[in-house]
């Protein structure tokens, strides 16, 4: 139970066992999570968009309350809707087209990552899509509840499998992870094909951008700061080891943290904020050698756990996702 209760749900396990066995998705799977908890995620599953009206109503009385209740600033709830138009550029027959993953977290969160990675890779000169989505089903994956993740599978696979895009590119660790994984969640499903398609062709923003970015657009005068990136474990996970690569090209000084955990995981820093500040020491006395100006990373989770470690012990840096240095590059350079 304790192990249980105490598993990240960061997945190194299968990252770094030769046999790639998944310790923690065989610990999800033994999960009862609460009637409360089941109900919360049917509403996710079944209507995305209702789920985040509620989120939106009930976030922003909760969140505040909460964050003074944990001691700690937590991101602000968005008033209204993220509305972005289906197609944001008008098509170049000659370009690429895009879809974008957009993930929770950006569509919650009041931040700029989203509007960030839409500026970025229109000004990439790419066709820029937003399909309808739902959740990426990590949450119930992590609560073992895998009959609603094929049913969140299965409506983005249907949304995201149009044959126009040539790729689908998210700035969210977890959201890349998942998304790499329908092929498998889905394998001998009516939609397996489809979905092995769109695992194919999903990509993280940085990966995506150092595959496919012309070089000619990171030819302007990087940007005068040193940067630390943190590869996030999901990433890890999905297979990705160069979504820094695009930051080392735009930046005067890049350093890459040490190989490791934040401790962020969701809601894992407040359900045991000691066990998580635990695993952020290691973090924390990398960051202190380093002395970077800002920590880049591709994961909304991390962002939030950098943020309060560093705050709480006292380290003058910022966090930022990878999308919106790209964006400062691209308008200091008036891209």
């Amino acid at each position: 139970g304790k192990m249980l209760g105490t598993c990240l749900g960061c997945l190194r396990c299968a990252t770094r066992c030769p046999s790639h066995a998944s310790i923690g998705e065989l610990l999800f799977s033994q999960k009862t999570p609460p009637l409360y908890t089941r109900q919360a995620m049917r509403t996710w599953a079944s209507n995305y968009n209702l789920f985040e009206r509620y989120s939106r109503f009930f976030g922003r009385i909760a969140m505040p309350a909460a964050g003074a209740l944990l001691g700690r600033e937590l991101p602000k709830i968005r008033r209204a809707p993220l509305v972005l138009d289906e197609c944001v550029q008008e098509q170049n027959p000659d370009a690429m087209n895009v879809a974008v993953f957009v993930g929770c977290a950006s569509a919650l969160f009041d931040d700029q990552v989203a509007c960030s990675m839409i500026r970025v890779l229109v000004k990439s000169g790419f066709n820029v899509f937003i399909p309808e989505q739902q959740c990426c089903g990590l949450p119930m994956i992590e609560e073992g509840m895998y009959d609603l993740v094929k049913e969140t599978a299965r409506k983005n696979v249907a949304a995201f499998a149009d044959e126009r895009y040539d790729a689908i590119v998210t700035s969210c660790a977890s959201c890349t992870m998942m998304l790499k994984k329908f092929g498998e969640l889905l394998e001998g499903d009516e939609l397996g094909d489809a979905a092995a398609r769109v695992s194919s062709i999903t990509y993280d923003i940085g990966e995506f951008l150092v595959k496919h970015l012309d070089d000619g657009m990171l030819s302007g005068k990087k940007l005068d700061i040193r940067a630390a990136y943190h590869n996030p474990c999901h990433l890890a996970a999905a297979g990705v080891g160069n979504g820094g690569e695009i930051l080392r090209r735009i930046v005067s000084e890049f350093v890459e943290l040490e190989d490791g955990c934040c401790g962020g995981a969701g809601t894992y820093s407040f359900l045991h904020s000691d066990l998580s500040a635990r695993i952020f020491e290691r973090k924390l006395d990398n960051i202190r050698k380093i002395d970077p100006d800002v920590v880049v990373t591709t994961c909304p989770s991390c962002e939030l756990q950098f943020r309060h470690g560093l705050e709480r012990n006292g380290v003058d840096c910022d966090v930022r996702n990878i999308v919106e240095i790209l964006d400062r590059y691209y308008d200091e350079n008036k891209v």
